[in-house]
């Protein structure tokens, strides 16, 4: 699961950064308020934290704008503003939940989790096809009821591929920097995502799930493996 981080503070971005990628996700992070706005425009997000006081806008602005433009994203709020009527305008903004820092990591990750297993969400508690079972609270993988040990990061490829089932995943391209054109993104998100989605996925059950489609992207495909 992708997220979108926009908090200005570099330090503290770091911190919020690394806590949700110990929690499983995949997290890009941007200190501006306009950095923001390009990142959305250019990868489809599963969840975004997103701070108010940005440098060159306010988070509300932004938010609003989202929402005005039918961005559905859900964002979680990270702020320090905790006047009841800060936490009402944020929320009547199109915020899904609010939050309040100083907090603890655990209740951040909990609340985004929360967030992705609202209805319309990404984010279910087990996911299954075939013979192939992930446990998404556990971080557990299963091929024929027997627990398969493999990288955070080949889980998280998995993870995306059995949510995506039938679809092209194009949400498993990382680090790509936001300035680039979109000519060198398209060519940088492709090279990415083979590598990521095929290579990467070192367990031989599971790469044997995967296939690579013409260039647009990467398939998970419903058939039997075996471990």
């Amino acid at each position: 699961m992708r997220l979108l981080l926009v908090e200005d503070h570099e330090r503290f971005a770091v911190f919020v950064k690394e806590g949700l990628e110990k929690g499983g996700f995949t997290v890009d992070a941007v200190n501006c308020a306009g950095d923001g706005d390009a990142a959305m425009g250019t990868v489809d997000y599963d969840a975004v934290v997103l701070d108010l006081g940005l440098p060159d806008q306010d988070g509300l602005d932004i938010l609003k704008k989202w929402r005005e433009d039918g961005d559905v994203t859900p964002v979680l709020i990270l702020t320090a503003r905790d006047a009841v009527e800060d936490r009402v305008k944020g929320l009547n903004a199109g915020a899904d939940d609010y939050m309040l820092k100083p907090f603890a990591m655990e209740e951040l990750v909990a609340r985004v989790r929360a967030l992705l297993r609202r209805p319309g969400g990404v984010l279910g508690t087990v996911l299954q096809e075939g013979n192939i079972e992930f446990d998404t609270t556990a971080r557990e993988v299963r091929i024929n009821e027997k627990t398969v040990s493999i990288s955070r990061r080949e889980m998280e490829v998995l993870e995306q591929l059995l949510r995506r089932k039938g679809r092209v995943c194009r949400k498993m391209c990382s680090k790509i920097k936001f300035t680039v054109s979109m000519r060198k993104y398209h060519q940088i998100r492709l090279k990415c995502m083979y590598r990521d989605c095929v290579n990467a996925l070192s367990v031989p059950a599971l790469t044997s799930a995967c296939t690579q489609s013409a260039g647009l992207g990467t398939f998970y495909q419903e058939r039997m493996v075996h471990h």
